[in-house]
């Protein structure tokens, strides 16, 4: 196992690499001219992230409490019940899952019409659903959401989605800000909402660099903190796949932390949803 590495003798490594001024040359330069300094931009930037990093760390410990070990008997695990479906053999309750497809093949609408399904205990393709509330936060499309649900109850003139059954969140979220996430926290609290719908992850999650795995880690780790707001609920997460299509776009960690991945995949006949795990 490679030691710890030690702050001081790296920020020493970063100055010999980048060739920091003797103390004679700084001494005569400007601390404009200092803070330009290759080395010294170099080292701002690793200690800010560095510091960003523990404070992140922090939080969570205040957030979260003392983390402790539980043991569980295989008896005590072969007696939990069997996680619930909320969407028969495709989303279960207090799960991630993952909605991934190419821009402009209809993600949305067929997320709309599974929060409706839902909204009426509805089948959906098919599928048995449990009757529940859908906060559904939009950040992609928003516009043309008033004529999608007007598509939807057109071709569903039977079904009638109680009022504030689906309610919608159209600004102001963002992933990686914990003041941002504890307001969505209490909506899903306060509304006892059945399923959550994020569209799309690019939008809310402000990524520097979406296949970054550290980055989209914990970004999932901010959704999974969505999820454990209320027993029961399911957060859905709309994501965009790469232009070839076959799998979500940027890093690995987004579908390694979904419990759930279902592909939106175009066919010859019409888009259908296809879960891969």
């Amino acid at each position: 196992m490679s030691e710890p590495l030690d702050w001081g003798t790296f920020l020493d490594y970063v100055d010999r690499t980048l060739d920091l001024p003797d103390g004679a040359t700084l001494a005569g330069m400007k601390p404009e001219e200092i803070a330009e300094l290759p080395s010294v931009k170099f080292r701002e930037t690793v200690r800010s992230r560095y510091l960003a990093r523990k404070a992140d760390a922090l939080i969570r410990a205040h957030e979260y409490g003392e983390q402790k070990l539980v043991l569980s008997s295989e008896a005590d695990i072969r007696n939990r019940p069997s996680p619930e479906w909320l969407v028969a053999d495709l989303i279960q309750e207090n799960t991630i899952a993952l909605l991934a497809g190419p821009g402009g093949l209809g993600k949305s609408f067929l997320a709309l019409g599974l929060a409706r399904a839902i909204a009426c205990g509805a089948p959906f393709f098919g599928k048995q659903t449990k009757r529940g509330r859908v906060l559904y936060v939009v950040a992609e499309g928003a516009a043309a959401f008033g004529d999608r649900i007007d598509a939807w109850n057109e071709a569903h003139p039977s079904l009638q989605v109680p009022r504030n059954a689906v309610t919608y969140v159209e600004a102001g979220v963002n992933l990686q800000v914990e003041e941002s996430l504890e307001q969505v926290r209490e909506l899903i609290r306060d509304g006892e909402y059945s399923l959550v719908i994020l569209d799309t992850l690019n939008q809310l999650a402000y990524f520097e660099n979406e296949n970054n795995n550290a980055e989209a880690g914990t970004v999932f780790r901010n959704i999974q903190s969505l999820r454990m707001a209320r027993e029961g609920t399911s957060i859905l997460v709309l994501d965009h796949t790469p232009a070839g299509g076959g799998k979500a776009r940027g890093a690995t960690a987004k579908r390694d932390n979904s419990d759930t991945v279902i592909m939106a995949i175009r066919s010859k006949l019409r888009t259908r949803p296809r879960a891969s795990r």
